[in-house]
């Protein structure tokens, strides 16, 4: 008889059993529990399959059985032969070696007459089948053709229909399970971009937009530490200068607000390029810069530091063709043991 075709299967069984092989009560309910319990027992593929040609192939006194599957990128092969059929299939290696040449290989015992086998291609595109089930039975088809009974048949029909059950189950599971992966992904590499940006924003709050010197949270972290390595090392000092350049709005309302702008960036630049690389130059709002010199030990060289910055930022700054003079103003203070907070050492600077 043809094949039976049902869903994402196709059931072969060579050569068909003798009409009068009728199943027993006995056989019935054990196909009929196989396949109402199937679904129940496996969601895997490949596990539902092994369980299949094992018990079909020993419920109804089969030779072997073998299956081949491929979805979804995973293939594989399985079969079975009873222990009872050592003797009549002595030669498994060859069998085996037959199903592995695929798609079409044949094999038969060396008397001509076992079991045979026909192997069809597997085809796993949409709606197409995705795995081979054939069973090997022990008698050859009768002369003149006659179909076995058909309940057989419509019992692995139905194991075949539960097979391609757990199939589709199987794939769902798989693409829910993608498609949580990539969100997981895609939810990762948000909160990633959150961070970043709110890491960015943080950052560009820490640093003046303009002139890029530290703001204030820096700069009282600075002291902190200056007035740390000053417990350490008491002989060590250090200064805090807060310049202010005067004029500025002035110059704004008088050239514009981009001219007193770039004003304020060469006064840093300048600042940043008569200090040290472990000096700190940060601004504490427009107009007004600190600059903290560590390693300071004496009143005379704090007040070098400062006519040196005051001395800079005096000079004309180049504007619109032409030189703008500000004038500019600087204080000091030495940081000692009187000072431990950032606010008292700013506040008496000025």
């Amino acid at each position: 008889m043809n094949p039976p075709s049902r869903g994402l299967f196709e059931i072969a069984d060579t050569p068909d059993a003798p009409a009068d092989s009728a199943l027993t009560v006995w056989q019935r309910r054990l196909l009929s529990r196989l396949a109402i319990e199937l679904p129940d027992r496996t969601g895997n593929l490949s596990e539902a399959i092994g369980l299949v040609i094992r018990e079909v192939t020993d419920v109804l006194n089969w030779s072997a059985a073998h299956a081949r599957y491929d979805m979804a990128g995973r293939s594989g092969t399985d079969w079975h032969v009873r222990a009872t059929e050592g003797a009549s299939l002595s030669k498994l290696a060859n069998l085996q070696a037959a199903l592995s040449r695929g798609p079409v290989a044949g094999w038969q015992e060396g008397n001509g007459k076992g079991p045979g086998c026909r192997l069809d291609p597997l085809k796993s595109l949409p709606g197409r089948p995705v795995a081979l089930l054939e069973f090997f039975a022990p008698a050859a088809p009768l002369p003149d053709g006659s179909a076995r009974p058909s309940e057989i048949g419509d019992a692995i029909e139905l194991i075949g229909v539960q097979l391609g059950l757990i199939a589709s189950r199987q794939r769902l599971r798989e693409a829910v399970r993608q498609a949580a992966d990539h969100t997981r992904h895609l939810t990762t590499e948000l909160d990633s971009s959150h961070e970043q940006l709110a890491r960015v924003k943080a950052e560009s709050r820490l640093y003046d937009e303009s002139s890029g010197l530290p703001g204030r949270t820096i700069l009282d972290d600075r002291i902190r530490q200056a007035v740390l390595r000053r417990h350490r090392s008491p002989r060590d000092l250090f200064v805090v200068s807060v310049a202010e350049i005067d004029g500025l709005g002035r110059l704004s309302d008088r050239i514009g607000e981009q001219v007193a702008q770039d004003v304020l960036v060469a006064a840093a630049r300048r600042l940043t390029g008569h200090t040290r690389p472990s000096d700190t130059v940060a601004i504490d709002e427009p107009g007004r810069f600190v600059v903290v010199v560590e390693g300071i030990r004496t009143v005379t060289e704090a007040q070098a530091v400062a006519d040196r910055l005051l001395k800079e930022l005096v000079r004309p700054y180049p504007a619109k063709h032409k030189e703008v003079r500000l004038d500019a103003r600087i204080g000091i203070v030495m940081g000692g043991p009187a000072y431990d907070e950032p606010g008292t050492l700013l506040a008496d600077a000025r």
